[in-house]
């Protein structure tokens, strides 16, 4: 099975990461990144919260500076499990599209 990672011609800066703990904050998925992107290539990072409890939906948006970052951090946490919370959830990336 060919991944969306394995073609060659990846172009993505907006990706959305899914699987996120319920009660990670911003400041802790950029945590995640930042074990293999560097902070300055990360222009946004979105992590809706549901309204009705205190803790998030399970998915952020994150945009890069290029699709270099973008794919890198891709290859190196996309199936891995969060650092910062022990918890069986792996960590899932797709290209975040605009409606």
């Amino acid at each position: 099975m060919v991944t969306y990672m394995e073609h060659s011609n990846f172009s993505e800066v907006s990706v959305m990461i899914k699987n996120i703990p319920r009660k990670f904050t911003t400041h802790n998925v950029l945590q995640e990144l930042i074990r293999c992107v560097d902070r300055t290539s990360i222009t946004m990072i979105s992590v809706p919260w549901d309204r009705r409890n205190p803790c998030n939906l399970g998915f952020a948006f994150v945009n890069f500076i290029d699709k270099q970052f973008a794919s890198h951090a891709w290859k190196s946490l996309d199936g891995q499990k969060w650092a910062f919370k022990c918890l069986p959830k792996v960590i899932q990336f797709q290209p975040a599209r605009l409606l």
